[in-house]
């Protein structure tokens, strides 16, 4: 009955009380700060964490909606909060891809990396099985072991997730001609030359459905680097993700939904 119950908040959130005011924490985010451990132990509860990832679950529900573009401040925890994001939808959904991209690969991997120690640290009951590989060096894999087939042995089907979550190489055809679920693109606002963002977002983006259908969100943030180095091609984005300005198909130009958070409320 408690197993259920976590499941239960994990779908639908909590409301609880703070100073005798209700407050409502999306069943991410809750997932996170009440089950993860990160290198310090539990996280604390920060309210302007959870008005963005309230934020994030209207992009997530809003089907003209490919995700959220968010400008960052440092040390707000955001790309913390995208690792939770994979973990959450990850371990509970079947038959997935979800990515990972940073301003370098080997940023993209220490996310990874990230992502795979707090995985481990999960309360048993919301570990799916895995491929039996405990140390992924690129993808993690929520399927049943491999194992030889011994003689006359029939090999049952078992039920298993199918899902994986992979980081990838800072490239401009990185995760293109996948079916994405969920992507974090990191530091967006600092690709190299060579993968311009306004021009990696709308090759990524079409990864993110199937014909005219929206499948996949996409969770893309960064601090912003000056306009000659990466900057400018993410403020193009940016000015094509206005919420109040959209097109004929009542989608933002770029299909991302905006939003900015000044460093007082950090």
């Amino acid at each position: 009955d408690f197993i259920s119950e976590q499941f239960k908040k994990r779908d639908e959130g909590v409301w609880l009380y703070l100073n005798g005011k209700p407050v409502y924490l999306p069943g991410t985010y809750w997932f996170f700060i009440q089950w993860v451990k990160i290198e310090e132990g539990y996280p604390t509860l920060r309210l302007i964490q959870n008005e963005l990832m309230i934020f994030w679950e209207a992009c997530k529900a809003d089907n003209r909606c490919y995700g959220m573009q968010y400008v960052k401040n440092r040390r707000f925890g955001a790309t913390m909060l995208g690792i939770f994001e994979l973990l959450e939808s990850g371990t509970i959904t079947s038959n997935k891809l979800l990515g990972i991209v940073s301003k370098k690969g080997k940023d993209a991997k220490k996310i990874f990396n990230r992502l795979v120690r707090a995985f481990k640290r999960m309360p048993p009951f919301f570990i799916p099985e895995t491929d039996g590989n405990t140390t992924p060096k690129t993808e993690l894999i929520f399927a049943k072991p491999s194992r030889k087939r011994k003689k006359g042995e029939t090999i049952k089907e078992e039920e298993a997730l199918e899902t994986e979550i992979v980081w990838h190489n800072t490239e401009i055809n990185a995760m293109d001609g996948d079916k994405i679920f969920r992507s974090i693109l990191d530091e967006s606002a600092k690709y190299p030359k060579e993968v311009p963002f306004d021009e990696y977002w709308y090759i990524v983006k079409t990864s993110h459905r199937v014909g005219r259908r929206i499948t996949g969100k996409s969770f893309v943030i960064s601090t912003v680097n000056d306009l000659d180095k990466g900057g400018r091609e993410y403020k193009t984005v940016w000015n094509q993700s206005d919420l109040s300005k959209r097109t004929e198909n009542n989608q933002t130009k770029s299909g991302l939904y905006r939003i900015f958070i000044p460093a007082k409320y950090g």
